[in-house]
């Protein structure tokens, strides 16, 4: 995109042209509120005064709008300042020609004690002025235009780095779900044809719904309510409890979409075990300030440990989308409880009320 297709006429500029024309042609007139109350005389009277002052700035105001509409942009603004210079000169000659063609046809005459080049040239140094606050008032709108399509670069690029995150986050948890699933057929068919069906609601809303920015509370946490009993189907409920408690009044308020299962993924996998006694909790309540989300697992040794490689994309992309959906909004912690558990918490600010 050029500069002078950027450089396009706005409200803004539009209004400071119009009161900058305004101030030229009423300077003469200010006199009249002087002394006493103006008069439709002392009006009529201060214009003919005026004549040659208006005929001389209307071309002034000319030579403003060539420069803002067409010189400034296309030459200046480009960096074309020869072409710029030579056609401002040859608009002041124009301009000064119809101008003195117009007070020797009206006889108009300026009285001024001195010679005609000093005339000419603070005609010219005044031209000059005016083709210089053309500039001034172009190179604001440029700024302000080059700033909008800045801001608009950087929403794109923040859009599409989303997009790639929750390309990464899906697959990721699809990987880790079917492993679940796969591990679960050898010994419970009917426990299986349970999972799939639980799996086949959860990807309907990872299909469907999280392709939008925001998704209803209510659906998200119905998404983890259904990974939650898929998971249990995996281990004995004498040795995992997995307790769920949500205490939200607003279940239709927005979030950004597969927020919280990083966490819970990671709860399962660190902290639910079919060998020794684990357990997690899950909590979601909501305050006057935010909805808050806590996970609380066992956290186990590693031999303890059903799933046992490390790593993945699930928490570094939790950090990531925080900060680019809600930068300064959300609070997120983690760490040790000091009872052997281990804590997790996203808390999003003001979330309730949108």
């Amino acid at each position: 995109m050029d500069e002078y297709t950027i450089l396009k006429t706005t409200r803004g500029q539009q209004i400071l042209g119009f009161v900058f024309i305004l101030v030229i042609l009423a300077a003469p007139l200010i006199g009249v509120f002087g002394d006493g109350a103006p008069t439709a005389e002392r009006f009529v009277a201060a214009f003919y005064d005026s004549r040659f002052y208006y005929s001389t700035n209307l071309m002034t105001i000319l030579t403003f709008c060539v420069a803002y509409d067409i010189t400034v942009p296309r030459y200046f603004m480009c960096r074309k300042y020869a072409k710029f210079f030579a056609i401002t000169f040859v608009v002041f000659l124009i301009s000064e020609c119809i101008v003195s063609y117009i007070n020797s046809k009206m006889g108009w005459k300026f009285v001024f004690n001195g010679t005609g080049l000093i005339v000419v040239l603070i005609k010219l140094l005044s031209n000059i002025l005016v083709v210089f606050v053309a500039v001034g008032f172009r190179a604001l709108q440029a700024n302000t235009e080059l700033k909008k399509e800045v801001l608009e670069r950087r929403n794109f690029q923040i859009q599409a780095e989303l997009e790639q995150l929750k390309s990464q986050l899906n697959p990721h948890f699809l990987f880790n779900t079917l492993n679940n699933i796969s591990s679960l057929s050898t010994f419970d068919t009917d426990a299986t044809q349970l999972s799939i069906s639980k799996l086949s609601d959860m990807l309907r809303y990872v299909i469907y719904d999280t392709t939008s920015p925001r998704v209803e509370l209510k659906k998200e946490i119905d998404f983890i309510m259904n990974y939650v009993d898929l998971m249990k189907l995996r281990y004995d409920e004498s040795t995992l409890s997995v307790n769920v408690s949500v205490n939200v009044a607003n279940m239709q308020c927005k979030i950004a979409p597969m927020l919280y299962i990083s966490i819970v993924e990671n709860a399962f996998k660190y902290g639910a075990s079919s060998k020794v006694n684990s357990s997690i909790d899950i909590d979601v309540s909501e305050d006057d300030l935010a909805i808050t989300f806590v996970v609380t697992n066992t956290l186990l040794k590693d031999s303890e440990v059903n799933n046992a490689h490390k790593g993945g994309v699930g928490i570094s992309n939790l950090k990531k989308r925080l900060d680019i959906i809600y930068p300064g909004c959300y609070e997120y912690t983690y760490g040790l409880t000091g009872d052997g558990k281990y804590r997790a918490s996203i808390k999003l600010f003001n979330q309730k009320k949108i």
